[in-house]
């Protein structure tokens, strides 16, 4: 049987004639506005809770034409992510590994909307992101999580969960949100399977980790366990 992430991947091609391109304007540095349309690669310092990633080399318009895309890299949930970026005609691939666990990560549009789909180690994923919230697979479970006061609200895998900093979120490059959002629904389950709670977690703000002691490693050592 092929592994699941093939068949995400073929779910997410079809709708790429139909993805549109450009996005919100998010920061390169303290008060340096990226706009829409900018040629020149970026450097983008990303925080909020618990995260800090760099990405370097990037664009804003990072769904178009085709090409490398720079690198990201930094810490999620206390792991650490190195992923090199690709643009390939309406999609972008995000490829590397984080928490020393091979990721995959396709980015693209639906009108506009933004898809993620790919694989965390073991853990798979297909989400769909709008305006009206977020939903989709992660692992073997339903993410359900509507937009409300700011926040992402509601239920990832039997998890409640609220991510707040939600404008923060559609600031963000569309590969940006693409790492961000699949690590965070990564990140409250593996909490969850070890007792702590995903408190106060954000995007934007300033950095700050969660508390120590779980990392999106532990996914894995959980999968491994249901064997």
């Amino acid at each position: 049987m092929p592994h699941m992430h093939h068949v995400i991947r073929s779910w997410l091609l079809p709708l790429v004639p139909a993805m549109a391109l450009g996005c919100a304007a998010t920061s390169s540095g303290p008060g340096r506005p990226v706009h829409p349309g900018s040629e020149a690669p970026q450097d983008v310092i990303l925080t909020g809770r618990p995260y800090r990633l760099r990405h370097q080399g990037g664009l804003l318009d990072d769904t178009a034409g085709r090409g490398p895309g720079g690198r990201m890299r930094g810490r999620v949930c206390g792991s650490q992510v190195d992923l090199q970026v690709s643009h390939q005609g309406g999609t972008s691939l995000l490829e590397g590994r984080v928490a020393q666990l091979e990721t995959e990560i396709w980015v693209g549009r639906a009108g506009p909307a933004r898809l993620f789909s790919g694989s965390l180690g073991e853990t798979d994923f297909a989400l769909r992101l709008d305006q009206n919230g977020l939903r989709g697979q992660m692992g073997g479970g339903t993410v359900e999580l509507h937009a409300t006061a700011g926040a992402l609200v509601g239920t990832s895998a039997g998890v409640g969960l609220a991510l707040g900093g939600l404008a923060a979120l559609w600031q963000m490059s569309a590969v940006q949100q693409g790492a961000l959002v699949p690590l965070m629904l990564a990140c409250a389950e593996a909490h969850a399977q070890h007792g702590q709670a995903f408190a106060e977690a954000r995007f934007g703000g300033p950095a700050a980790e969660q508390p120590p002691g779980v990392t999106l490693a532990l996914l894995d050592v959980a999968a491994a366990d249901e064997l």
